[in-house]
């Protein structure tokens, strides 16, 4: 809740701004990487734009907001390991160690084929609006 609450609301959200910019920067286009930097860029394009619909809807109705805020938290921490995992694959791919290599680079591709779409559905729960569900009575749960 104080992810979506008092961080993504300070300044503007310039801190998810300042991730986005440099997950943006990272060069992904190198052929040894490629295969996670497709679904990286996903996943950042999918998170940016639920940050941009939390910091609307928290402005009219903060309910829709915080109702979202473990979803998020889980699709930024995806992406931010989606990040790492992408430095990872890169620092591992100049690695004169064969089976560290092949070790790392199998992680990525795990990584990147199976926890990185998943931003997507969280993403998706995110934007969803509380309404009825807000509005059951406490007993009636």
């Amino acid at each position: 809740m104080d992810l979506v609450r008092r961080k993504l609301m300070l300044h503007n959200g310039r801190l998810a701004q300042r991730f986005f910019a440099k997950v943006r920067s990272e060069g992904t286009a190198d052929a040894p990487v490629g295969f996670i930097a497709k679904p990286l860029r996903e996943a950042v394009e999918e998170l940016e734009k639920t940050v941009q619909w939390l910091q609307e809807s928290f402005k009219t109705n903060p309910d829709d907001a915080g109702f979202g805020a473990v979803d998020f938290l889980r699709a930024f921490s995806l992406t931010y390991l989606g990040f790492n995992w992408l430095r990872m694959a890169k620092a591992a791919s100049a690695s004169s160690d064969e089976n560290f290599k092949r070790g790392k680079l199998a992680t990525a591709q795990f990584f990147a084929a199976r926890m990185l779409p998943q931003v997507h559905g969280l993403c998706a729960n995110v934007r969803s609006a509380a309404g009825e569900l807000m509005q059951l009575d406490a007993a009636a749960i």
